[in-house]
């Protein structure tokens, strides 16, 4: 399971094993799930979000 990878090393990988890949989605970032949330859209963070972005960032 990949957990991690920049856009390029994701097409190349699967590209290698056959599966060209036409479009990728990001589904989270960081500790923030996009959820169903629309191409365009946005939406306030919850104050767990923030927590959890500050704690990333070691703040």
């Amino acid at each position: 399971m990949i957990h991690e990878g920049r856009n390029h090393v994701v097409r190349r990988m699967l590209d290698a094993v056959g599966y060209p890949v036409l479009a990728l989605a990001r589904t989270q970032v960081g500790p923030v799930r996009l959820g169903e949330l629309k191409p365009g859209r946005s939406r306030a963070l919850t104050k767990e979000e923030v927590g959890g972005l500050h704690r990333a960032a070691g703040m």
